[in-house]
């Protein structure tokens, strides 16, 4: 039993092995056998025994005209071996039109010459299919259109057909205006590592079911490649765009696919003198391992256009697509090189480690990129038009209606060293989500004295924006001010998430950041910005309907010394909510916040919304240094505000002073919180103007505070005014209010309500140094005022003392509580208790 087994399983084996044989057989026959055989039109074909040579003459020529027509029955051509055109009438030929009709495939191993027809034009046409062979070669002077097509349509609307008939006595000298498919699925076109190329300034094309390339080189220098696939009846057209389908019309696959190895990467490649374009049209789309390049070689020369068009998807695996920035060893080093541009249209986008690069070189200007799709997703995309030396970058633009995700991708749009005044190229996503994880997004620029060109905008609108460790951002870096950074512009109809990324811009001018969305959240050191090095930052504009700010999330402003910022404005229709600290790489905590921080004037901060609530050590601060500009301004407009558990409002604009103005329709609560104003230089501090509609609750060790720490300088070193408003209830528990000054007057405290309590707090407008000083003012006007165990202090130690004037129908103190306006060497000062109402 065991012995007629073996003896089946090696009969088996057998079978299978002569059943390979012949697929062996044919592989290697395809590149040793040559057959071309006339099928009519009075194509000759002649062939010397021994002779590589199969000589082609006769033809048909309607009229003595330049349309030349052949017909094979076969059309193969084997290695080492030639199929030669000859002219053997002497006419001017422009289009040598061939079909091949015995069904066969035509296998391209060897050489097709044309050169005896110079400048003509080579169709060749196989419903049957075409392959071309590693060792196949085009020796043509004109362009070379290889197609599975079932006719060729001529401008005068006859046909070439592929079959013989009756319309062959019909044929013309009108030029080639289509390809035609007649068949339901229309046969492959195939390139297996041939090095196929054409002449300066003339087009290769392959039009046909699915095209494939494997390991090969397409080369048309400074002329055109069409790579064309068509899954169904229709026709391709001859334009001056390159070659389209019929809208209607189905279309197959294009497959490139280049060796793992860099020499056996699939190349089309279209560069000479000025670029030419490379135009692929097909259904589905594969591209792995594959570099297409256009690019100039020859001084204020343009490349060629890169058009990428699939009806269901296209996809890419380390893929370069570049028409601009050549590495040339050129007589002239500046010479001015334009990118052509690139153009990617399709339902579905799937890319990994995809280049497409447009950039200029020197005088010369990039190229646009303009991608149109369903769906894009992409990893290691890199994407760049730039413009070198007095060239500019162009326009990126990626529109999609569905979502967008890259990663670990970097979108640039960036303009070299002196622009010489170019426009700055603008970068564009429109897409229904969009999200960026490990992203950059930028628009940059370097410029010298001589230039004051800036960066180009960047402008979002989309569904949604997700932001995961990315950036999106412009700036300038130039010698001479004021140079504009590019602006920002985000608009999502549902949210914004910036998670451990930024939007920035930076500049001598600093763009300005503008942001439109529902819900807007900034985390882990997510954060909006603007600076500038050499004018003023650009301002910051949000209008959502909520607004989080958490683990260090943050808006800012920055300048440095003797610079501006800008202006934060922020319109939340529902909330804003700004809580905890965040953590950076390198230890250091930084609380959830807004902030301005200027060398010189820093700009202000205004914040509109029915509920704020900043918590857990968040804040929002003004920092600038002596200006004799106006005074930056915090100021809130808002419904609620709750200030919890080590949050805190400051002003710290040591120049002109600059206020903090809160306007609350019912609530302010200040729990473990602070608002401050400060000033050590030589002018007042802030002031604080609370008002409330209903009440104002400062407690558990909060602080209000307008002080000045600056040294004594008679009438210059005055702590500012504070004013407490409420429509009902002012209660302060265990906190201060102070007004204070170390070297000039003390402030005015007001707090004015219907009813006003203190426990365990304390008001103060004291000083503490020299002789010409007062303390300062504390008023005190409701219908109802409580004091217990709280001081209300204007004291003064070298001058006089201050002003409490308190206002009340009823007003209670007990025993702990304290009021003073003593003075410990002048005179003093005045206490005045009255009833009103």
């Amino acid at each position: 039993m065991d012995k007629r087994s073996s003896i089946e399983r090696s009969v088996w084996m057998l079978r299978i092995i002569l059943g390979l044989l012949p697929l062996v057989w044919v592989s290697v026959s395809l590149g040793q056998t040559t057959s071309i055989t006339s099928s009519g039109l009075n194509t000759q074909v002649s062939h010397g025994a021994g002779q590589p040579n199969y000589d082609i003459t006769g033809g048909t020529r309607p009229d003595n005209g330049t349309n030349l027509f052949h017909s094979f029955g076969d059309f193969s051509v084997g290695t080492d071996q030639a199929a030669r055109f000859l002219n053997d009438s002497g006419l001017a030929t422009s289009n040598i039109l061939s079909r091949v009709t015995g069904g066969h495939v035509s296998n391209i191993f060897g050489e097709i010459n044309t050169t005896n027809f110079p400048g003509a034009n080579l169709y060749l046409i196989n419903p049957a299919g075409v392959l071309f062979g590693p060792t196949a070669t085009l020796n043509v002077s004109g362009s070379v259109h290889v197609s599975t097509a079932d006719y060729l349509r001529l401008a005068d609307g006859l046909r070439f057909n592929a079959i013989p008939g009756p319309q062959d006595t019909l044929l013309s000298q009108a030029p080639v205006v289509a390809f035609g498919f007649l068949q339901a699925h229309p046969r492959p076109i195939t390139v297996q590592g041939s090095q196929l190329s054409v002449a300066e300034g003339k087009g290769l094309s392959l039009v046909g079911g699915d095209v494939r390339i494997t390991k090969g080189t397409l080369t048309a220098p400074g002329g055109q490649v069409n790579l064309v696939s068509l899954a169904g009846r229709g026709e391709a057209r001859v334009s001056p765009e390159g070659i389209t389908i019929a809208g209607w019309t189905s279309r197959g696959q294009i497959v490139i696919k280049g060796g793992t190895e860099p020499e056996n990467v699939a190349r089309l490649d279209t560069s000479g003198a000025a670029g030419g374009a490379i135009v692929l049209r097909g259904g589905k789309l594969s591209l792995v391992r594959a570099e297409f390049t256009t690019q100039a070689k020859v001084d204020n020369q343009t490349g060629g256009t890169i058009v990428v068009e699939a009806t269901k998807s296209a996809t890419f695996d380390t893929v370069g697509l570049r028409t601009g920035e050549s590495n040339l060893d050129l007589s002239d080093p500046r010479a001015s090189l334009n990118g052509g541009t690139v153009s990617l249209t399709a339902p579905t986008v799937r890319a990994a480690n995809l280049t497409i690069d447009t950039s200029g070189n020197w005088d010369g200007l990039a190229g646009d990129v303009a991608i149109n799709v369903q769906t894009l997703s992409a990893s290691n995309l890199n994407l760049s038009n730039s413009g070198s030396h007095s060239s500019a970058s162009a326009n990126i633009s990626i529109q999609a209606s569905g979502p967008v995700t890259l990663r670990n991708s970097g979108i640039g749009s960036n303009e070299g060293f002196d622009s010489g005044g170019q426009n700055p190229g603008h970068i564009t996503v429109r897409a229904a989500t969009l999200m960026l994880e490990r992203t950059r997004m930028s628009s940059f620029s370097v410029l010298d004295s001589g230039s004051d060109a800036g960066a180009g905008d960047i402008a979002i609108d989309v569904g949604r924006l997700t932001m995961l460790r990315s950036s999106i951002r412009t700036e300038t870096v130039t010698l001479r001010f004021p140079t504009q950074a590019g602006n920002i512009g985000v608009s999502a109809r549902d949210a914004i998430l910036i998670d451990g990324s930024r939007i920035a811009t930076f500049g001598n001018l600093g763009g300005s950041i503008t942001l439109s969305t529902p819900h807007l959240t900034l985390n882990h050191l997510g954060s909006i910005s603007t600076g500038s090095d050499g004018a003023r930052a650009g301002d910051v504009s949000v209008n959502v309907r909520t607004l989080n700010m958490l683990n260090g999330g943050r808006i800012t402003g920055d300048a440095d010394a003797g610079n501006l910022t800008g202006n934060i404005n922020i319109v939340a229709s529902q909330s804003i909510s700004i809580a905890g600290v965040g953590v950076d790489n390198l230890g250091n905590q930084l609380p959830s916040g807004i902030s301005m921080f200027s060398g010189a004037r820093a700009g202000s901060i205004h914040l509109v919304t029915p509920t704020m609530r900043l918590a857990d050590g968040a804040t929002v601060r003004v920092i600038g240094r002596p200006s004799d500009q106006a005074p930056s301004d915090i100021v809130l407009d808002v419904g609620r505000l709750d200030i919890l558990r080590g949050a805190r409002i400051e002003n710290s604009s040591f120049g002109i002073n600059g206020s903090v103005v809160i306007n609350a329709a019912k609530s302010i609560t200040l729990d473990h919180g602070t608002i401050k104003t400060v000033s050590d230089g030589n002018v007042p501090a802030g002031n604080v103007h609370l008002h409330a509609g209903k009440s104002i609750l400062i407690r558990n060790g909060s602080l209000i505070s307008a002080d000045n720490t600056g040294p004594y300088i008679a009438d210059m070193n005055n702590a500012g005014n504070i004013a407490i408003r409420a429509g009902k209830n002012v209660v302060i528990r265990d906190s201060t209010v102070s007004a204070k000054s170390q070297g000039g007057n003390g402030g005015t405290i007001l707090v004015d309500a219907k009813y006003v309590a203190l426990r365990n707090s304390q008001l103060t407008t004291s000083v503490s140094r020299g002789p010409d000083t007062v303390g300062g003012r504390i008023v005190v006007d409701a219908k109802h005022v409580t004091l217990r165990n709280s001081q209300l202090l204007s004291t003064a130690t070298e001058g006089d003392g201050g002003t409490i004037h308190i206002r009340s129908r009823a007003f209670h103190k007990d025993a702990t509580s304290v009021i003073d306006v003593s003075s410990e060497s002048g005179t003093d000062g005045t206490v005045t208790i009255e009833s009103r109402y």
